[in-house]
């Protein structure tokens, strides 16, 4: 096979069973809160995800922030083509699960390699889930991690567990940030361990942004350069980190009108609400750089934009608008987070 495999990952935002959330004192739950708002909230995800890629829809895709199985099965049902899934569940009703799901049509395999979840919580939500995709027609396998990591924001309704103390890196200290480091350090050394050589694709909610240590040499290890150590894979452990370019400007020669005609946003792009930050990345082995058998094609990663997940704000910039319900016939948004997408040349 030779061609393109088109790529996402979107949190979908506290996509609950209804009412396992309910709200308290008055105040709005998490998640949807009656059966016809999950029905309304499933097929608006599945609508958005369906018009992925000039509607036809992504040959891989990733999710977090999902309840349980049964969710995702009525959400692959209102997709437009069949996929074949990995599911990994989270250990309590209060957390959410991570799923990757690959077009059937193309889908030789798909195998989980590895979970993990955090030493003092087993029973919380995955931060990360490694699978292995052999698409037909390809050279051979490639791996994906989809990451949902820590937040540094502590919901009421979620019990911390005791953790030792921590050395102090920066100024944030304490469970969560102890639980970020935890994901980046595993994941970093699950990577050079087990597949120095081979194409990675790293991508999910990070709650972190680029800059952070989190992603530097001692941990996860991905760079914002290319670099010829990356792309002759002598520095097999390293990843690109492709998020970078949304925290700058467009360089002079990159493209400034998208098709279709507008302005296109200088600003940082935003992948939560009310804030510019960017957490949803999208990062790449060197393997995954010279079509082995895959090959990032850099000037596809955007984040989707439509009438139904996203609207300017007062400052002229893009920003996605949350899921919001009060019965069938008043309801809008999709997500806090926008779908992020890519392309990757396949060999």
């Amino acid at each position: 096979m030779a061609g393109r495999l088109t790529t996402a990952f979107w949190n979908v935002e506290n996509l609950f069973e209804s009412q396992t959330h309910p709200p308290k004192d008055g105040k709005g739950g998490r998640g949807p809160q009656s059966a016809p708002e999950l029905t309304r909230k499933v097929q608006r995800l599945a609508e958005c995800i369906n018009r992925f890629f000039a509607t036809r829809g992504p040959d891989l895709l990733a999710l977090a922030e999902v309840h349980t199985e049964n969710i995702l099965i009525d959400l692959e049902s209102k997709l437009a083509s069949r996929y074949g899934y990995v599911w990994e569940p989270a250990g309590r009703t209060t957390e959410t699960g991570l799923a990757v799901l690959v077009r059937k049509s193309l889908l030789g395999s798909i195998d989980k390699l590895a979970v993990q979840r955090p030493a003092q919580m087993s029973n919380a939500r995955p931060r990360c889930m490694i699978v292995q995709c052999d698409i037909k027609g390809c050279s051979e396998p490639f791996v994906v991690a989809v990451n949902h990591w820590r937040s540094l924001v502590v919901h009421k309704d979620e019990a911390q567990a005791p953790v030792p103390p921590a050395p102090v890196i920066d100024a944030r200290s304490g469970p969560n940030d102890l639980d970020r480091r935890e994901s980046a350090d595993w994941l970093g050394n699950w990577l050079a361990i087990t597949c120095p050589t081979r194409s990675a694709v790293v991508i999910g909610d990070f709650n972190a942004e680029p800059p952070e240590y989190y992603f530097g040499k001692g941990w996860l290890r991905s760079s914002r350069r290319f670099g010829s150590a990356l792309s002759r894979q002598t520095r097999p452990t390293y990843l690109y980190n492709a998020a970078w370019k949304f925290l700058t400007e467009p360089l002079l020669w990159e493209h400034t009108m998208r098709s279709g005609g507008g302005n296109r946003d200088t600003r940082p792009k935003r992948t939560l609400a009310a804030a510019c930050h960017v957490w949803d990345q999208l990062m790449v082995s060197g393997a995954a750089l010279t079509a082995k058998p895959l090959r990032l094609l850099e000037g596809t990663i955007h984040y989707h934009c439509d009438a139904d997940n996203s609207k300017w704000d007062g400052t002229g910039a893009m920003v996605p608008v949350r899921w919001h319900y009060t019965d069938n016939t008043t309801f809008g948004g999709a997500s806090d987070h926008y779908p992020l997408l890519a392309e990757f040349e396949v060999a």
